[in-house]
């Protein structure tokens, strides 16, 4: 009989698998930090960055609450729940569509990280990413938590580590590190972030928060762990703080190293071989494990919403998508379609959260009304 988690274990177990799932071949690249933060230079990367904290921290506390205390018979459910019959018909679709290219983009990636640093063709990393993260996607949630979650520490702590050894050790300040930022992203060296075709920092911050959003049936299946709208708060807090803590050590990283890492495909990779080569070859298996910790949740709640746990058809779906992402990746460039999908994903993910502010703001009216 399994025992049971203290309420500050599970807390800590949920936010971590958080981080663990969006700690993907994007954010652990660099790719998706210096695009979304980086790129806007100046002091305007931290600015991003509260907004995007904030903006994630609320709207994890409306999910991890809505599974605390309304417990879905599919993750799907959640959808209808906040948008709706329609609306939420029309989001339930759209998303697990973009699943399917998310998964693609993480499955390239890490045949990219190995091919760029192991020297290895590159199918040996998609195969082998794709049959182990379907294996794993097969676990159950229960066991994906675990995994994830103690992946996530690990990700989080190596990632945070080198950030701040590289600002202790670094010559320059991160603003003067990255004083040449609008130069690169002139020369297109460096991408960023649109919403609606506008490119603003702020709208940036919102809309990697958007992208966050998008994770919406995964959290709030975390949530339906969780036994309080007070372990909910906690959890919330703590999943942002986690996620962009990390985040936040990465884009330091990449200002205080940018002009190594201006154009390169993997830019965090490049400024640990720039400021800690010894430790590049373990970086190169911490992307990989990023990767695949996004991938393997990515697959549950694709297969979860088609299928049910456990039967023929999900373990298809499982791995059906791997199949067709190991085939069909390697076509795409991996910044371009970071850029491309990051950004069609994060106004996506604005759009969804207004439905749930929408929603909460309904459900407290009527708890008051009842109440009065």
């Amino acid at each position: 009989m399994r025992k049971e988690r203290s309420g500050l274990m599970q807390v800590l177990a949920v936010a971590g698998a958080y981080t663990a799932y969006h700690i993907g071949s994007g954010f652990a690249t660099g790719n998706e930090i210096a695009q979304f933060f980086v790129s806007w230079g100046g002091v305007w990367p931290f600015i991003v960055f509260a907004v995007a904290a904030l903006f994630a921290a609320g709207i994890n506390y409306i999910m991890y609450t809505t599974g605390c205390l309304v417990h879905f018979n599919k993750s799907n459910e959640c959808y209808y729940y906040y948008c709706g019959k329609y609306i939420g018909k029309i989001f339930d679709y759209y998303v697990y569509i973009t699943l399917v290219a998310f998964i693609m983009v993480m499955i390239t990636g890490s045949g990219a990280t190995i091919r760029q640093y192991f020297d290895l063709p590159e199918y040996v990393g998609t195969i082998g990413m794709g049959v182990v993260c379907a294996l794993v996607a097969c676990l159950g949630l229960r066991k994906l938590v675990d995994v994830l979650g103690c992946i996530g520490i690990i990700i989080m702590v190596f990632t945070v580590s080198c950030g701040i050894y590289m600002i202790l050790t670094a010559d320059v300040s991160p603003l003067e590190g990255a004083k040449n930022t609008a130069q690169y992203v002139a020369e297109g060296k460096i991408l960023q972030p649109t919403v609606l075709g506008i490119k603003n920092p702020i709208l940036a911050g919102l809309s990697y928060g958007g992208v966050l959003m998008l994770a919406l049936p995964w959290v709030t299946s975390m949530g339906s762990l969780l036994k309080s709208k007070k372990q909910a708060a906690a959890t919330s807090v703590l999943s942002a703080l986690f996620l962009f803590a990390a985040a936040f050590s990465v884009a330091l990283a990449l200002m205080l190293n940018l002009d190594d890492v201006a154009g390169s495909q993997i830019p965090m990779l490049a400024a640990v071989q720039a400021h800690l080569p010894f430790l590049a070859g373990f970086y190169s298996i911490v992307i990989i494990l990023g990767i695949f910790t996004t991938a393997t949740g990515q697959l549950f709640i694709l297969a979860d919403r088609f299928s049910q746990q456990g039967t023929k058809k999900f373990y298809a779906i499982v791995f059906g998508t791997v199949a067709f992402g190991i085939a069909t990746g390697s076509f795409i460039p991996f910044t371009t379609i970071v850029n491309i999908v990051y950004s069609v994903l994060g106004l996506s993910g604005v759009i969804l959260s207004v439905f749930l502010l929408v929603k909460i703001i309904r459900v407290r009216r009527s708890g008051a009304a009842e109440a009065g």
